[in-house]
């Protein structure tokens, strides 16, 4: 899955007139980061909206201590970022290239089954907060 979105967006650099492999696959493996992320957080939503409505639990409160901000998250995600451009290396790159090569990348499905890795998960997390968030003043 995440080969098949670190080709997508990596073939479409190549097409750029300033295309470097370098900014090729950093490109890439931001885009993949981000749906990692998107994905991790989605986990995370999923859980907070089960614990949430069917054991009273916000998860919100057990895991994140007062006085931290979201700033704090951001060494994390930079983590997972240089993790993954480490993780897709040259070797990795030829192997991924050498994979989807013969296959059409930019169909109608292809372009919807990116689309339903990255932004699906993200929708449906935001729907699941707001559906598990404490209402202040009652109930």
């Amino acid at each position: 899955m995440y080969y098949f979105v670190f080709y997508f967006i990596y073939r479409l650099q190549m097409k750029q007139s300033d295309f470097t492999p370098f900014l090729g696959r950093y490109m890439a493996s931001a885009i993949v980061s981000f749906a990692v992320i998107i994905q991790i957080g989605f986990v995370w939503a999923l859980a907070r909206f089960i614990f949430f409505n069917y054991f009273g639990i916000d998860l919100f409160t057990l895991t994140i201590p007062p006085g931290i901000n979201f700033i704090t998250g951001i060494p994390s995600i930079l983590l997972i970022m240089f993790i993954i451009f480490k993780y897709f290396n040259n070797k990795r790159i030829s192997f991924i290239i050498e994979k989807y090569r013969t296959r059409k990348i930019y169909s109608f499905i292809n372009i919807l089954r990116v689309f339903f890795i990255i932004f699906i998960p993200l929708i449906i997390g935001i729907i699941l907060v707001n559906h598990s968030i404490i209402k202040l003043g009652g109930s």
